[in-house]
Order: C-alpha cells, then sequence, then structure tokens
C-alpha cells in the first residue's frame, strides 16, 4: 500500500552450509552451531547439494546409490521475492495510533472518519511518519513540500494529491499533534504582538 516504507533491514542471519559428513549426525550440528544461531535469534542452513543415499539391498552384484539433488522447492513454501512481512511491533504501534488518535476525537465530541484519497483509504499514521520525517507539518507547507510526501506516500503525482493530503492532515492530524505537544489551537492562532 505505502511506498513510504524505509525499512532499516535487521543484520543477515548466519548461513550454515554444512559438509555431508557434518549433517550425518544432525544433532550434533546442531549443537555446534547453537552458540552463533542463539546470538542472531535466527540461522540458515542449506544442505549438501547432493545427498547419497545408500539402499543395504543388493540386486545381483550391484548395490543401489541414489543419488537425489535437492533442488526440490515443496508447495508451500513462501516465494521469497513476494513475501512481506509486517512485524508485530509495528502493527502495534500503528494501533496504538490509530486508537489514541479516535479516542482524541472522540472526546472532542466526533467521531473519527477516515478519508479516501485516490480511491484508498488514507493510511494517516503513515502520513503523520512523513510529515514528521520532513519536518512537522509547518516546515512541510512553509516549503511545499506536500506532493514531495504524498510520492513518498506512494500517490501518483500531478493529481492534486499533496493539496488533498495537505488539507486532511490540517483537519484530522494537526489538532491532535498540537494537543500531544500540549498547545492549544487558541495559543496557536493568536495574532502576535510585538
Amino acid at each position: 500500500m505505502a511506498a513510504y516504507i524505509e525499512f532499516v533491514p535487521p543484520p543477515e542471519c548466519p548461513v550454515f552450509e554444512p559438509s555431508w559428513e557434518e549433517f550425518s549426525d544432525p544433532l550434533s550440528f546442531i549443537g555446534r552451531i547453537r552458540p552463533i544461531a542463539e546470538k542472531t535469534g535466527i540461522c540458515k542452513y542449506n544442505l549438501p547439494r547432493w545427498i547419497f543415499l545408500h539402499f543395504p539391498k543388493t540386486y545381483g552384484q550391484i548395490e543401489v546409490l541414489l543419488i537425489l539433488t535437492l533442488d526440490w522447492q515443496p508447495p508451500f513454501a513462501c516465494d521469497v521475492k513476494s513475501f512481506c512481512f509486517t512485524p508485530r511491533a509495528m502493527t502495534r504501534v500503528k494501533l496504538d495510533f490509530l486508537d489514541q488518535l479516535g479516542k482524541f476525537w472522540e472526546l472532542q465530541g466526533s467521531a473519527l472518519r477516515i478519508p479516501v484519497v485516490d480511491g484508498k483509504l488514507l493510511d494517516v499514521y503513515a502520513l503523520s511518519k512523513v510529515v514528521s520525517s520532513e519536518g512537522g507539518f509547518e516546515v512541510v507547507t512553509k516549503e511545499k513540500k506536500w506532493s514531495q510526501v504524498g510520492n513518498r506516500m506512494g500517490y501518483q503525482p500531478g493529481k492534486g494529491t499533496g493539496s488533498l493530503l495537505k488539507l486532511h492532515y490540517d483537519r484530522i492530524l494537526y489538532p491532535y499533534e498540537l494537543f500531544q505537544s500540549g498547545v492549544s489551537l487558541m495559543e496557536r492562532n493568536a495574532p502576535r504582538i510585538f
């Protein structure tokens, strides 16, 4: 949905490629790699490319030796190129944010209605994060970065999405942002006298 995500991936998990001799006793192999795997919390091991299965049964003078290649991909395996996983902590943070925003508007006496932008529900959490990463509402408005915010959120440029995002941010998120910072709207809108 939102293309704004600038995910910093964690370090790669250790990958072990044991020889067939090492993997002939899987429990001792796992015991040897366990201290390394416990540090990262995850590990991967690639089985030896060729597995030799020796059948004790002989046909005449010929022993049967079967060579299997491990290129087989099980039908239940995930396609790593298209697989997308959202960690629970990220989902929980977003849900907490939306819950607090909804309660804020409930205390104001109105229900929170999520607007539709470009045929999709607006991800107000993503909008909040993108605007704060660009310097906040006032900086984005002053420097006219709303179309850039729309691009970072995955909206097509040139459809007036930037001004629409500004309108929704000003109407939904800006009062909540001021409430969180402890500033009232009256103080914010009061004329400055020097």
